[in-house]
């Protein structure tokens, strides 16, 4: 493990005496670990630090720096993802806390996220390590019971809740997270992307027994799958309009435990994505990607209202100006919505369900056979068999 040579004693010393000031004399760094992630995740490199404070007690940390793989470290760079996430962690985030302060229960005040710490290096987030507080990630692949997606979606709906109210009190600090790919004005050359992905999961579709006719709907689906995307992004449309994670799935979820070992409370990570959009996005990747077979077969819809009843709770709560959505209108966003699972399915469920090792030290050079492993995943290949006989029984493909 290569460790960052600006892992010193002195850069933790300034970073914690930011937020703690003169409780922090001095830091020795105890360990540094590379924290092992599933196979989903790309987008940084995360380190576990634990320091000793002033001889006399620890603190965990976790440090996000920028992925290995070259390519795609310039991408998040050009992008300036890091710059977006720091910004939820350092406007966002209060704004909505301070809502909660202001109108909410103590349920409401829990916290959404780890809390996070100033960094004066660019590229760099610094956060509470959550395990530290006995919180844990689920098992990904095995998908989540119905009590963990409950807490999940919960926590979700209140993060829309509280981010539609400061959408309503302050629209521009949310400017940073306006939708800039999925607009009209692109869609042409965005349309040819999706096309082209698409395209490749068909030529893997193509050689699956009694599902080879999906493969020229793949290649044709890309157009509707961008307008879908464009309408579910387009603010100004939307009858409800809240701040999305972006890529809500199980990886990104931190749970807390209380009596008999049940879920009790859920903390998200990795804000990079956050964009302004309708909820049914988070939604959508959630119930792709997420809850077990047994749940995904027989408890969505009552998950669906779940979340919409702590969404309507929330808004009452914190005073909320506009009309909410009804649970019909919800339920029918997510019919007209449907084709975004299957961009998630064909971009993103297969490194979910990677097996153990399939991912692992990766490099440019074999991330495109890393990626052909997983679509043959026997898991994957079955539910994504499953998903588009649903949205050809819809007449969506």
């Amino acid at each position: 493990m290569e460790i960052p040579e600006w892992f010193t004693p002195e850069f933790f010393e300034k970073t914690l005496r930011k937020e703690k000031g003169a409780e922090v004399v001095s830091v020795k760094i105890k360990d540094v670990e590379l924290v092992e992630t599933c196979g989903a995740n790309f987008s940084n490199t995360l380190y576990r630090v634990t320091l000793m404070i002033d001889d006399s007690g620890e603190v965990s940390l976790v440090v996000k720096t920028p992925p290995f793989l070259k390519f795609l470290k310039d991408h998040i760079l050009r992008e300036s993802v890091f710059e977006k996430e720091a910004n939820m962690y350092r406007k966002i985030l209060p704004a909505m806390y301070d809502v909660a302060a202001e109108k909410g229960t103590s349920m409401l005040r829990e916290p959404l996220a780890a809390g996070a710490y100033d960094s004066s290096r660019r590229h760099v987030i610094i956060m509470d390590d959550l395990t530290a507080l006995n919180m844990t990630s689920a098992n990904q692949r095995q998908g989540l019971d119905f009590g963990h997606c409950i807490v999940a979606l919960r926590a979700l709906a209140r993060f829309h809740a509280l981010s539609a109210v400061v959408l309503e009190q302050n629209p521009r600090i949310l400017d940073t997270h306006l939708e800039k790919y999925f607009i009209a004005e692109r869609r042409d050359e965005v349309t040819s992307a999706l096309e082209a992905g698409f395209a490749e999961m068909a030529s893997v579709v193509d050689t699956w027994c009694a599902f080879e006719h999906f493969g020229p709907r793949l290649r044709a689906i890309g157009g509707a799958v961008c307008d879908v995307m464009i309408r579910t992004r387009d603010v100004d449309r939307l009858e409800l309009a809240v701040l999305t994670h972006g890529d809500f799935w199980a990886g990104n979820v931190m749970f807390g435990y209380g009596t008999g070992g049940k879920p009790c409370r859920a903390r998200f990570v990795d804000f990079q994505s956050c964009r302004l959009g309708s909820p049914v996005l988070d939604m959508h990747c959630f119930f792709t990607t997420s809850p077990c077979d047994a749940v995904r077969e027989r408890d969505m819809d009552e998950l669906l209202k779940a979340y919409y009843d702590e969404l309507c709770r929330v808004v009452r709560i914190v005073d909320y100006g506009q009309k909410v959505i009804t649970l019909d209108q919800l339920r029918r966003d997510m019919r007209d919505s449907s084709l975004y699972s299957l961009l998630v399915a064909c971009t993103f469920l297969n490194m979910v369900l990677a097996k153990p090792g399939d991912l692992h030290d990766l490099t440019e050079d074999t991330l495109g056979c890393a990626l052909d492993r997983t679509r043959n995943n026997p898991t994957y290949r079955k539910r994504l068999q499953k998903l588009l006989l649903s949205l050809s029984d819809d007449g969506l493909l």
